[in-house]
């Protein structure tokens, strides 16, 4: 399949930028590839790179929705692993409260039996 020389260099700039964000970006902070960005009714638009704060707003919108279930993943110190934070719903106050936090081996039994070695991350 031939690709033009701009679909090469877009691709080449998205990774580099990407990566370089995720090198200096504070810890609060994510960088995140084509996520949309609600700034109306109609006007959606997705910026191939965005820095967000992901750890405060997502929860907060998921929760606010009802969304039952929520799983943060982040990296382990040593950054070879990922570790899983379960959180739940809250009814009453609508809010997220961590059920778990997985190292390792991921293994719940909602919203459904879960066990995923977390280990075979080396493997991909």
């Amino acid at each position: 399949m031939f690709r033009s020389p701009q679909q090469y260099f877009h691709s080449g700039a998205v990774i580099l930028l990407s990566y370089a964000l995720r090198q200096s970006c504070p810890e609060h902070l994510r960088v995140v590839r084509e996520m949309s960005v609600v700034l109306g009714k109609r006007g959606r638009p997705e910026p191939d790179v965005s820095v967000v704060r992901d750890r405060e707003l997502k929860p907060r919108k998921y929760a606010e929705a009802g969304i039952p279930h929520f799983w943060r993943v982040e990296q382990e110190d040593t950054g070879r692993h990922p570790v899983v934070y379960v959180l739940e719903l809250e009814p009453a106050t609508r809010t997220y409260v961590v059920t778990g936090v997985h190292h390792g081996r991921l293994k719940v039994g909602g919203p459904f039996e879960i066990d995923i070695d977390l280990t075979e991350i080396d493997r991909m």
